[in-house]
């Protein structure tokens, strides 16, 4: 029997890609599941095309440098099986394995989504990196190795991406605005939690979600104009919690996400 967790998410997307044009482009990062898949379907359904990526793909995974949760017999929690699902909802779906732990594996998965479709309209950055041992703990206890588990890839790596994505986004923002100026500012999307703001699990995942919280409001003073960094969602298991939001142009939708 297949064992399911439900979350539910507040995706924040522009009032007017509720009827999206299909050359609409998205990349999720993190999607083979959880919030990253849901979250990648939503927009498939929303008629994206939408670049799913994650380092697990059903040719086995990218890296081996942090712990796996135990899945289901029977699962096929897979960066090709979130593709099949976007476009089976609507959308158009590609599966692309990347290391996001990996530099330049990540700058060549933007570089292609870029050179493939010539735009990129929505980030989602929802990687994050399974810890080792026990989540609740001292953190004298748990040592660097939570630390460089949790904030290399659900820091770092949030980071990078951001910096890979980001001068794709402001050409985007440039030419749609140019033929369409009613058209919405291309979308960069951090997933946070409420252990940016008081104590959660342990120190160092709470210090990392803080810092999403800062990246991106400090994102967004730099690039005000092009990309609307503004935006952040906060998740938790089994509920809609709570939505940060700058901007009154955009609209919370509910998804519902297997785990």
């Amino acid at each position: 029997m297949r064992l399911s967790r439900v979350a539910a998410a507040c995706l924040l997307v522009p009032v007017t890609c509720l009827t999206v044009r299909s050359q609409r482009v998205a990349v999720v990062m993190g999607a083979s599941r959880g919030i990253g898949k849901g979250v990648a379907v939503e927009l498939g359904r929303a008629g994206y095309a939408v670049y799913a990526l994650g380092r697990t793909s059903r040719s086995g995974r990218k890296n081996t440098r942090s712990a796996e949760r135990a899945l289901p017999p029977g699962s096929d929690l897979t960066i090709e099986a979130t593709a099949e699902e976007i476009t089976r909802v609507g959308g158009r779906g590609l599966s692309v394995q990347c290391d996001v732990g990996d530099d330049a594996d990540l700058q060549r998965a933007i570089a292609g989504v870029g050179a493939a479709e010539g735009r990129l309209d929505i980030l989602v950055c929802s990687q994050f990196s399974t810890p080792p041992g026990a989540l609740r703990d001292d953190f004298w206890k748990q040592g660097l190795d939570m630390w460089d588990t949790v904030n290399g890839v659900g820091l770092r790596s949030v980071y990078a991406t951001c910096c890979a994505a980001t001068p794709l986004m402001i050409d985007t923002a440039a030419s749609v605005g140019a033929s369409d100026a009613g058209a919405p500012p291309p979308l960069i999307c951090l997933v946070s939690s409420f252990g940016g703001k008081s104590y959660t699990f342990n120190v160092a995942y709470g210090v990392g979600k803080a810092a999403i919280d800062r990246l991106a409001s400090d994102m967004n003073v730099q690039v005000p104009y092009h990309v609307d960094l503004s935006i952040y969602m906060y998740i938790c298991i089994s509920l809609c919690v709570s939505i940060s939001i700058h901007a009154s142009t955009y609209l919370s939708v509910s998804i519902s996400i297997d785990l």
